[in-house]
């Protein structure tokens, strides 16, 4: 017998999980720690709680009716979640509209329409593994991932209770063990070092969703089983420490040597409390609390709005001067937003006699078609430009910091698909700073005569596995598949390789390894050429800021770029846009915010070790900056970005100053 009573313990489950994730995203922080740093667990909990629910509603079915009517759970089930989350991506759009950017604003638009599709999942691991992708808590509907996760396990299972209703009435836990089995093995074994796309696929996250369906389905029995060896007092002692478990993961995840090991432990004690959390005890009465039950009953609004109120502070800059407290206080309109939206949005819609089944389709198929067109119109006009105040000389600077920064993967030509043997062959190896000095020197006209210019992204610390024989990275983790099948393509080649350049973002880790990475090199006949690090440019925060009038807010002017570059840190900071004749004074002042003690320190010790195994060392400083004249290069003609305070610059200044490395530095010397 299936029992129908409604769990107000899980009600209370659903409140601690959304509580750890607002924690976790508006980072609360603790002697400059932060204080959830496992919040994140709350998704995953979520994930196992909708596999019980779900199976609990498909099995009372089949028990009551004998039958499963597919149509009726998904209505269901978009009656739940889609006019809230619709809702959301309407106030969200028009929030959009007035305050990002036009590149934001197309890539905002973007993500509705894989919301719409219910692949958002899919859309932010392909979008999130690029290079120069915008911050995550820059993009407010993120979170929106974890919806399509859980609509695709919907229609999964519902499927598989449908088409296989009478195999798994005898073989039903062999299916789903079967399922359980294979998704833990993908997320735990196969795809460990594929963690975006680990993190994102529903596939790897399935165990968690079938982990409730077996649990709900053998839960009669297990519960028996326990009271053979368990008396009440001793459940209730499991219970509390099952939630001291999962309360321990999400303090102290960033202190765990074992991470996994615990997080699976907290799984383990969640699915206790699932299990057991309805028991006759001391814990049910502290988990039927009216609190926690009201905040379970309001946490997929909770969910859904907390996001975008901690990625509206954190865009703004505004999330770096507050305080616990005041981050608490600015929780307090999520309260308000979410019984809105639950009381008049989620029960308006999910009561059939107040919206009857067509009219609800009615509503859905055509607000699902004006968000995909009004979505497409604004990815068509670039972002709708015109929606800006701006003249047209701040029109200009935008529209090249948008088009101008690319990932140097991205370009055919970086890779050529053959090599030709009448030209002797340059292999630049390295990270983002590899990229962007592959771009450099292959534009670069004496060389590109001269050589095959190939380029591999790969962390010099990840060559570990090739200096021991095997063609694979061992670190090559948020990027895509591709990435590992390129390394190898670029490793195969080193038999025709006469040149490796090694330029990377210099790590302890990176310089620890270099040595035998030298040596192995070196046994290859490989000359063998190390570049120092990158200039970088300290951030530049202003508290005091405030905007010209003509400005609207200073959230506009906040949006209005990408935050991270030190061009956008110093106008912001100014309250305009760059003109001409700010440059040489703002060369000199940017001079002074490199930090010249960790770039000394890292180029002395790649020079030493350079000179121990005698190899070339390259210091390339002077193309970037004049030392004698005490100023760095920012922009170049026609207001082009140079350098972001990751030591990252655009294709155009890229090759402005290709130019300048033949005159400015002994590489060309070397080859």
């Amino acid at each position: 017998m299936i029992e129908k009573t409604f769990r107000l313990d899980i009600q209370s489950l659903r409140a601690i999980s959304v509580l750890l994730v607002i924690f976790y995203h508006f980072n609360l922080v603790f002697n400059n720690h932060p204080l959830f740093s496992g919040g994140f667990i709350g998704v995953d909990i979520f994930f196992i709680i909708s596999g019980y629910v779900i199976s609990n509603i498909i099995l009372i079915e089949l028990e009551e009716k004998k039958n499963f009517d597919f149509i009726n759970f998904l209505e269901k089930r978009l009656r739940r979640l889609i006019p809230a989350l619709y809702f959301l991506l309407i106030i969200i759009f028009i929030f959009g509209f007035f305050l990002l950017i036009p590149e934001s604003f197309s890539e905002l638009s973007s993500e509705i329409i894989s919301n719409v599709f219910i692949l958002s999942n899919f859309y932010f691991w392909e979008s999130l593994a690029q290079y120069g992708a915008i911050s995550g808590m820059e993009r407010p509907l993120l979170h929106t991932w974890s919806l399509s996760v859980e609509w695709q396990f919907y229609i999964i299972t519902s499927l598989i209770f449908f088409l296989f209703k009478k195999k798994l009435e005898n073989y039903f836990n062999l299916y789903f063990l079967t399922l359980f089995v294979v998704s833990f093995v993908l997320n735990f074994f196969i795809l460990t070092n594929q963690i975006n796309f680990n993190f994102f696929f529903s596939g790897s996250r399935y165990w968690e969703f079938v982990l409730g369906i077996l649990i709900r389905y053998n839960q009669t029995k297990a519960i028996m089983l326990f009271r053979n060896f368990l008396d009440d007092n001793k459940i209730n002692y499991i219970l509390f420490v099952s939630f001291f478990i999962i309360i321990f993961f999400s303090l102290s995840y960033q202190f765990l040597e074992n991470q996994k090991f615990f997080f699976i432990l907290a799984m383990i004690s969640s699915s206790i409390i699932i299990l057991l959390g309805n028991t006759k005890s001391y814990f049910s009465k502290f988990f039927n609390s009216k609190t926690l039950v009201f905040i379970g009953g309001i946490s997929y609004s909770m969910y859904i709005w907390h996001y975008p109120i901690a990625s509206f502070f954190y865009t703004t800059g505004y999330e770096y001067y507050f305080n616990n407290y005041i981050k608490l206080i600015a929780i307090l309109p999520l309260f308000f937003i979410s019984i809105f939206s639950y009381n008049f949005i989620e029960n308006k819609f999910r009561n059939s006699l107040i919206i009857n089944r067509k009219n609800f389709l009615i509503l859905f198929i055509s607000s699902s078609i004006f968000l995909v067109l009004l979505s497409m119109i604004t990815i068509k006009n670039d972002g709708i430009f015109e929606r800006i105040k701006i003249t047209h000389h701040q029109k200009n600077f935008i529209i090249n910091f948008d088009k101008d920064r690319k990932d140097p993967g991205f370009y055919p030509e970086a890779f050529p698909a053959k090599i030709d043997d009448t030209k002797k062959t340059i292999l630049v190896l390295g990270n983002s700073h590899g990229g962007e000095y592959f771009e450099l020197v292959s534009n670069t006209k004496y060389l590109k005569q001269k050589y095959n210019m190939i380029y591999s992204h790969i962390q010099i610390r990840c060559l570990k596995n090739l200096i021991n024989g095997i063609n694979k990275s061992n670190c090559f983790r948020k990027l895509d598949f591709s990435k590992e099948n390129d390394f190898e393509k670029k490793i195969s080649l080193l038999k025709k390789v006469n040149i490796v350049i090694l330029k990377t973002k210099w790590s302890e880790r990176d310089i620890e390894v270099l040595p035998d990475v030298i040596k192995f090199l070196k046994k290859k006949g490989i000359i063998v050429i190390v570049g120092s690090e990158n200039p970088f440019f300290k951030i530049i925060n202003n508290e005091n800021f405030k905007p010209e009038k003509k400005y609207k807010s200073s959230i506009l002017v906040h949006a209005l770029f990408q935050k991270n570059t030190i061009v956008d840190k110093y106008y912001i900071s100014k309250s305009k846009l760059p003109n001409n004749q700010d440059l040489i004074k703002m060369e000199k002042e940017y001079f002074n915010k490199i930090d010249w003690e960790r770039y000394m320190l890292n180029n002395d010790q790649l020079k030493k070790i350079s000179t121990e195994n005698d190899v070339i060392y390259f210091n390339d400083i002077e193309v970037f900056c004049n030392l004698a004249a005490e100023r760095c290069d920012v922009l170049a003609d026609n207001n082009k970005i140079h350098w972001d305070e990751n030591g990252h610059t655009t294709l155009k200044s890229k090759l402005h100053l290709s130019n300048r490395l033949i005159k400015n530095t002994k590489l060309m010397d070397y080859l």
